[in-house]
């Protein structure tokens, strides 16, 4: 019985995090609608454009599909560091 209740339980933790996860995703979904159109934001994207990395966005993103551990190396401000997490 105790087995039973502690199932039940976390059954509805269960769902509670989920519905919760759901209402952050919407959150932050209507957080970057707003931001795509705010002038600074775009202004932002047009310079992380110009960087290297942002040309070698899909050849790094094909290698971090393909293997575990990708090494990247570029000159300095490249765009290594704040372009590769995004």
């Amino acid at each position: 019985r105790k087995r039973e209740a502690a199932e039940e339980r976390a059954k509805r933790d269960a769902t509670k995090r989920e519905r919760d996860a759901g209402a952050e995703s919407e959150r932050m979904l209507a957080d970057f609608m707003v931001k795509k159109n705010d002038d600074k934001y775009i202004k932002m994207l047009q310079m992380r454009a110009k960087l290297p990395a942002w040309a070698a966005q899909q050849d790094i993103c094909a290698a971090l599909d393909a293997h575990q551990v990708v090494v990247i190396a570029g000159e300095t401000g490249c765009g290594k560091t704040t372009q590769v997490p995004q």
